[in-house]
């Protein structure tokens, strides 16, 4: 049991955080509440990780349903440092105390989500979790909206399904169906990129970058699920990995770009999940941290560039370089942390899940280079796009202080696990080894 009631509070703070705000007339006020919030829990994150200390799993002591363990402790923190970045960086213009309230209330879902392990609960918070674009989709385009509304409601459904059938001999074929269309894996990725594409970039951030489909199959598949489900899962994401990174390198919407960036790079973590053995495994839960900080850090930048250029063009070369450098350098590194360039956590990462699938999985390595190779074209041609040339327009480039610490700060993360990767890989291959050790029959 944790000493301390980190997860009561990472839950409760930015629940009431969020009451707080929509009972605040003033929109600067509800903005600080809901900034230092944020900073609380990053704090509290921080301190839970720590808390937990190597011992595998511990319960929270005031309510003993929430739970953590060395598979959510990384996540606990890639969260809060992801809304720490999204909810400052919020457009002035934008911003009102219902928006706080619903960043806010977000974080407060996922890490309700994160504590939890009951496949109930999760089917619960797997619906849940689709509120917040439902509530948002009102400002789409009908097509957007439709593909949103009927792929959801179908992954929503069938997830119930297989938790109600949970014992009986098919009850994974609907739980796969459910979280394939959840993370937009071919043939059910159409959703994504009109979904990023007429979504507010902070709602497709909040609502996507976490990966909660990725949480389920960890607690729901791995540990029970059969080979040939495994194996589904893991081909249709290396498939998915390569087409949407070949894609991604012919994008002319930034917004478009994006999606196919995070479709292919969440599909290399799923296809991480299907390994059986504990270093591809956990090479697949480091890149999922990995992917989580560098695709939040990039949609914060593509947001930033978006309130001062309005819809950003990839088919032109828009300058600005010498006015935003932090900006810049940081889209650099947080791509090439993407890709698994060294110096990065997503090196370390991409190397461990090579080297783990190089004798049982050989395909698995080879895609997955394959589409770090592409997705590194996507990035380098979109820096050379959004930075690089001379101006083509009189916008106001200079960047806000708020915005360079949040992208600062997700980058430095990036780069010190990236040094220092110890503490995050030991937590990985642990949370591997006990879900290689849950599976409830040893010969699959």
């Amino acid at each position: 049991m944790l000493r301390f009631p980190w997860l009561t509070l990472l839950v409760l703070l930015p629940s009431a955080g969020a009451a707080a705000t929509l009972l605040r007339r003033s929109v600067r006020r509800a903005h600080a509440i809901g900034v230092a919030v944020v900073l609380i829990e990053v704090l509290l994150a921080t301190g839970a990780w720590i808390d937990l200390g190597g011992r595998g799993a511990a319960a929270d002591p005031w309510v003993g349903f929430l739970r953590m363990d060395d598979l959510s402790a990384p996540l606990f923190l890639a969260v809060a440092m992801t809304v720490a970045a999204v909810q400052p960086t919020a457009r002035r213009a934008k911003r009102t105390t219902g928006v706080v309230a619903t960043i806010l209330g977000s974080e407060a879902l996922l890490f309700l989500m994160f504590s939890s392990t009951e496949p109930w609960t999760l089917t619960v918070l797997f619906a849940a979790g689709t509120i917040l674009p439902w509530a948002d989709a009102r400002t789409w385009d009908r097509g957007a909206r439709r593909a949103f509304s009927l792929y959801m409601g179908a992954s929503v459904m069938l997830f119930a399904i297989g938790t109600a059938a949970s014992g009986e001999p098919w009850a994974w074929a609907p739980l796969v169906a459910a979280i394939l269309i959840r993370k937009g894996i071919v043939p059910f990725h159409s959703w994504v990129p009109p979904f990023f594409q007429a979504a507010r970039p902070g709602v497709a951030i909040l609502f996507s970058i976490p990966q909660v489909g990725t949480y389920c199959a960890a607690r729901l598949l791995v540990p029970s699920a059969p080979r040939e489900a495994l194996w589904i899962v893991g081909t249709a994401s290396l498939v998915t990995a390569v087409y949407a990174a070949a894609l991604g390198t012919i994008q002319k919407d930034a917004r478009r770009m994006f999606g196919f960036l995070f479709m292919s790079q969440s599909a290399v973590v799923l296809a991480g999940l299907s390994c059986d053995n504990v270093p591809g495994l956990a090479g697949g839960l480091t890149l999922w941290v990995a992917s989580v900080l560098s695709l939040a850090g990039l949609g914060v930048v593509l947001r930033a560039l978006e309130a001062r250029r309005g819809a950003l063009s990839l088919a032109r070369f828009h300058g600005g370089y010498e006015r935003m450098r932090i900006l810049a350098v940081s889209f650099l590194i947080l791509g090439f942390a993407c890709v698994g360039v060294p110096g990065t956590i997503g090196f370390i990462a991409e190397e461990i899940l090579v080297d783990g699938t190089v004798e049982s999985l050989p395909l698995l390595g080879f895609l997955a280079a394959i589409a770090a190779a592409l997705n590194g074209i996507t990035v380098l041609r979109a820096y050379g796009s959004l930075f690089c040339g001379a101006p083509s327009g009189p916008w106001p480039e200079q960047t806000l202080r708020r915005e360079r610490l949040a992208v600062l700060s997700l980058t430095a993360l990036l780069l010190a696990t990236g040094i220092w990767p110890g503490p995050l890989v030991r937590a990985e291959a642990s949370a591997a080894a006990l879900l290689l050790s849950e599976r409830a029959d040893p010969r699959r």
